[in-house]
């Protein structure tokens, strides 16, 4: 363990809502640290005085490094994905239903219950798991990780985004989560002003044939030779063998900039017109009619005799 790493680096920093706070005049807040990998948490008051009011049972990462994400809900239950050991190979989506332990026994024992995901299996989450985000929403919290994908061992190593999602009140069974639920995300999401936009990466329904649909080059695409069409590889399964890719995708090359041309050592016999071309080396995705001495052209901008 390095030096440096043996400071009380702050991870957690959560408002608590009303449902945990006996003096609502006074807001608390939830205060977690790895004080140098003997990780502790605080309920604090967010006042000037920022006076420590008990400790907390919350669960919280051991290390600076990790990738961690924790929520309380307007409930106040507790909810945490990250590792939950030392070494940082047990990550969990985890719930804790108190934050403040209780002065009766009986009591402190139902509060500190926990539900989590099972224990080292690779199906639920992967060890390897960095979190980015959690958020409520409606009566689900949903986690956004990335892990390796188990899915896909057998063609070598592949890391995915995920979204998980988890009923707020899953009582559990055998302290696990009995609606967990995940998802591999092939989106691109992006925001404006007013709204929020998710776009699907994969454009298979623009490929109508065979040869476009290889020929494109899309990792999200192959032609199905049963449904006759480009889809996605059924199942996730890219070894599928009516699935087929092409073995060696390409990007086309760059075009060149634009220059001054005229279209009679291209296809036209007139010698008065003028154009802005630009060229770049034909490859097996270019249009055959666009092609000329090997090479494929962009015209633009034609003039005749000055007009």
């Amino acid at each position: 363990m390095k030096k440096e790493e043996c400071h009380n680096f702050i991870t957690t920093l959560l408002e608590i809502p009303s449902v945990n706070n006996n003096n609502n005049k006074d807001k608390q807040i939830l205060l977690c640290g790895t004080n140098a990998y003997s990780p502790e948490c605080e309920i604090r008051r967010s006042s000037d005085s920022f006076e420590t009011t008990s400790k907390s049972i919350s669960i919280n990462s051991y290390s600076p490094y990790w990738n961690t994400t924790s929520l309380l809900t307007k409930n106040g239950e507790f909810f945490y994905g990250g590792p939950l050991d030392l070494r940082g190979i047990d990550s969990s989506i985890f719930k804790q239903k108190e934050i403040i332990p209780s002065k009766s026994p009986l009591a402190s024992y139902l509060d500190r219950r926990i539900v989590r995901s099972v224990q080292y299996d690779s199906n639920w989450i992967s060890a390897d798991a960095n979190f980015v985000f959690s958020f409520e929403y409606n009566q689900h919290v949903y986690f956004l990780f990335r892990e390796t994908a188990v899915e896909f061992l057998n063609v070598g190593k592949r890391v995915y985004s995920r979204i998980g999602r988890v009923c707020m009140d899953d009582p559990g069974w055998r302290e696990s989560w009995t609606t967990f639920l995940k998802a591999h995300t092939e989106s691109l999401y992006f925001g404006t002003e007013k709204e929020f936009i998710r776009l699907s990466v994969h454009q298979c329904h623009n490929y109508h044939s065979k040869d476009q649909c290889i020929q494109s080059g899309d990792p999200y695409c192959g032609w199905n030779e049963i449904k006759m069409k480009c889809i996605r590889p059924p199942g996730n399964n890219l070894k599928d063998e009516n699935w087929i890719q092409s073995d060696q995708p390409t990007c086309s090359p760059r075009w060149s900039k634009w220059f001054t041309c005229s279209e009679t050592g291209l296809r036209s016999s007139s010698t008065n017109e003028t154009c802005k071309c630009r060229k770049r080396p034909c490859t097996a995705n270019s249009n055959d009619q666009h092609c000329f001495d090997g090479y494929e052209y962009e015209v633009s901008n034609c003039t005749r005799n000055g007009e």
